[in-house]
């Protein structure tokens, strides 16, 4: 019996036997004026023919096999599906419950947040695991929606939008997270288990280190250098903040180190922490008339300007004499406009004729301007009326703040 040219269906023709119904022929003739709509059709010689001319075949070597290189072999490997004129990519089952590929499996398509690679417990699940097209990894319980994740932040950055933990599984003492530049043969920075960071110049071994110590205690086996340390305290400062304020980083007379304590009732933030006082002298020993009010000598002084607004600590002093009749020499300090001289804080010195007499004070002063002087003033008492001078030598001034703004 011939067979039709496209499905290869049953003719009948006169000779065939006499049982076969005449109108068989017109079933087929039927079937052939369909044009093909893309199934698997019977094709001769044991092949089966698709719609885009394909064949599918069976060979001696493979169970099933395509001219468009899919291979299935259910015999000689395993199983394998294989794909290619080469069979150089396939997808097996490894064992029970598990399906594998021996080259790499991608997913191509426009990127955005669908889903190209997951775990869950099912269909209906939340994903436990999820790769979106557009890079980022996805984690969650698989009762819930995912929780945490890791994706491209920026050029060059990878984010990680909650908590990162690392090390959890290594025994203390261990680098859990290392840094280095490229060409480094060694961490830069590294992060161990047992608190201590490490840092090194990237071609050596790590050489320096911080850790705790105690609780609430950092501590380095090294030394550490801050860049705090100028001459003008930072503009908006944090509790528990340091800085060292000098009057020149090339050749300071003071360096004063101050923290700033958020929690203090005074406008006065910065408190003094360290530091040596200025100490200004003036070793000139010159005369005053009696009886005249407080003012300069003919070297003033001594004096100092503060560079901060601020309570300072003054402590001065001096010698004191007397010629031609004995009396009363007055040493008093000027803190700015808010702390004038004569305010009964000087110093009050008697002695007898061409004796000296030493004498010294010290005082807070608040409300010390920034740019504001220290300055030293002198009086004197009653000589008997005589024209006779009170005579101060040794002159000297000594400032430390204690708070400043």
């Amino acid at each position: 019996m011939p067979l039709t040219p496209t499905y290869s269906l049953p003719y009948p023709a006169p000779t065939d036997p006499a049982d076969v119904p005449t109108d068989m022929q017109k079933l087929a003739t039927a079937i052939e004026a369909i044009p093909p709509l893309g199934f698997w059709s019977l094709y001769q010689a044991g092949r089966i023919m698709t719609s885009n001319m394909t064949r599918v075949t069976s060979q001696a070597s493979f169970a099933l096999q395509t001219d468009g290189g899919l291979f299935v072999d259910a015999a000689g490997t395993g199983e394998h599906i294989y794909f290619g004129s080469a069979a150089d990519a396939s997808l097996y089952r490894s064992s029970a419950g598990l399906l594998a590929t021996d080259g790499a499996l991608a997913t191509f398509g426009a990127a955005g947040a669908v889903t190209a690679y997951g775990i869950a417990a099912n269909a209906s699940a939340q994903w436990l695991w999820r790769v979106r097209k557009d890079g980022a990894i996805y984690w969650g319980d698989g009762t819930n929606a995912a929780d945490v994740s890791l994706s491209r932040f920026a050029a060059n950055v990878l984010g990680v939008d909650r908590s990162l933990w690392v090390g959890v599984g290594n025994p203390p003492g261990n680098a859990s997270l290392t840094a280095a530049a490229a060409g480094d043969g060694w961490p830069r920075v590294g992060l161990y288990t047992n608190s201590y960071m490490w840092f090194g110049p990237g071609t050596a071994g790590v050489d320096t280190n911080l850790y705790r110590a105690a609780a609430g205690v950092l501590k380095t086996d090294s030394a550490i250098a801050t860049g705090s340390y100028g001459t003008t305290l930072p503009t908006a400062p944090v509790d528990g903040q340091e800085f060292t304020l000098v009057d020149s980083v090339s050749a300071p007379k003071f360096a004063w180190r101050f923290r700033y304590n958020a929690s203090s009732s005074s406008s006065y933030k910065w408190e003094f922490v360290g530091g040596a006082p200025v100490n200004v002298i003036v070793m000139a020993t010159e005369g005053k008339l009696e009886q005249l009010p407080l003012g300069d000598l003919a070297t003033v002084g001594p004096a100092f300007t503060v560079p901060r607004a601020g309570q300072y600590e003054v402590s001065w002093g001096c010698r004191i004499s007397y010629a031609g009749a004995s009396g009363a020499g007055y040493m008093d300090m000027q803190a700015g406009a808010n702390n004038p001289a004569g305010s009964g804080l000087g110093i009050v010195a008697q002695a007898p004729v061409n004796m000296y007499v030493y004498g010294s004070q010290v005082y807070a002063y608040t409300g010390i301007g920034a740019g504001e002087q220290v300055i030293a003033k002198y009086s004197t008492g009653s000589q008997g009326g005589g024209g006779f001078y009170t005579y101060f030598g040794l002159r000297w001034l000594r400032v430390i703040p204690v708070r400043v703004q």
